[in-house]
């Protein structure tokens, strides 16, 4: 490989990372994966409800998770919650 191919792929690469952001990764889990808080946290917001989804996220070194219900009036909530419990965000969506 030529000495400018080997500079154009290092640019092509730091500029690929610059770009691409913190990294996500999302997977799905049960509920018996949640942290004992945040299955307390679940459990009370979400009540007798069903549970359409629950994903964890790690984001710039954290674990959250959002989960996703419906409730009887047919209102669709997304909620994130963190490991110890706390709630980040909680609203109505569509989904």
């Amino acid at each position: 490989m030529s000495r400018v191919s080997k500079i154009l792929v290092a640019m092509g690469v730091t500029l690929s990372a610059a770009f691409a952001g913190p990294a996500l990764a999302a997977d799905k889990v049960k509920m018996e994966q949640l942290p004992q808080p945040a299955q307390q946290t679940v459990k009370r917001e979400v009540g007798k409800h069903k549970i359409e989804a629950i994903s964890k996220t790690t984001k710039n070194n954290r674990v959250v998770y959002d989960i996703e219900w419906e409730e009887a009036d047919g209102t669709n909530y997304e909620m994130r919650v963190r490991n110890d419990g706390k709630i980040l965000k909680k609203d109505t969506s569509i989904f």
